[in-house]
């Protein structure tokens, strides 16, 4: 299971500057709109970042690869499991746990429909 992401982090030197370097990023506006509070989005950005870079697997866990070329990753943040999307070796976009069940329900819906055969006459 992944570790907290906010205790394996403590003594990484955030830079001060770290919210206004990255700008506003989708990635950032989707982490505070799907609950991430007890971290602004642009360190969480940053943490996520730098455990991918220095290969904490222990806080950042693979999921899965995703059909636009990402990759799936899981973190564990006070608020609850968040799984970021990695292109790149950046972040893009991040879901809670109910985006992410939403999106695999997309991937198993069937793109075209189906045919279905007309119930057989009762005798």
């Amino acid at each position: 299971m992944v570790a907290p992401l906010l205790e394996g982090v403590q003594n990484w030197g955030l830079p001060a500057d770290v919210d206004q370097r990255h700008g506003v990023p989708h990635f950032v506006e989707r982490a505070e709109e799907r609950g991430v509070v007890s971290v602004s989005g642009a360190q969480l950005y940053w943490y996520v970042s730098l455990a991918l870079v220095r290969g904490r697997d222990d806080l950042v866990e693979l999921v899965s690869p995703t059909r636009s070329g990402g990759v799936l990753y899981r973190i564990w943040l006070p608020e609850g499991l968040f799984y970021p999307v990695i292109r790149e070796g950046r972040p893009v976009t991040i879901f809670d746990a109910e985006g992410k069940r939403r999106a695999q329900l997309g991937r198993r819906l069937p793109s075209a429909p189906r045919k279905w055969r007309s119930p057989a006459p009762a005798p």
